[in-house]
């Protein structure tokens, strides 16, 4: 295996767990709501409760940041793999940043 290859599956690796643990996280949001959904507590689904509801929320807005954070490092280590692949070892990766945006 060569340098670029050994790069690219060690970025591959890294970043097996945090989409394991991101799919998790969506299943377990999806159980809570269904679950918020069918109990009944005082008349009412606890889902209208303002408690339940807030915590909902940033349930699901947690997991939308996961969810984009794991985009954008997924499209940095696309632009480190086409800056590998066509270096050849002749320029120097690090400059310019492959990752620029509002997470860099």
């Amino acid at each position: 295996m060569n340098g670029a290859s050994e790069t690219q599956a060690t970025m591959a690796k890294e970043l097996e767990t945090p989409a394991v643990i991101l799919g998790l996280c969506k299943a377990i949001y999806r159980i809570c709501l269904e679950h918020a959904r069918e109990r009944v507590q005082g008349g009412k689904p606890i889902i209208q409760h303002p408690t339940v509801g807030s915590m909902l929320t940033e349930m699901a807005m947690i997991i939308d940041v996961q969810e984009a954070y794991m985009y954008d490092i997924t499209v940095c280590i696309r632009r480190i793999r086409t800056m590998i692949e066509g270096s050849h070892g002749s320029e120097n990766i690090r400059s310019p940043s492959p990752c620029t945006g509002p997470l860099s």
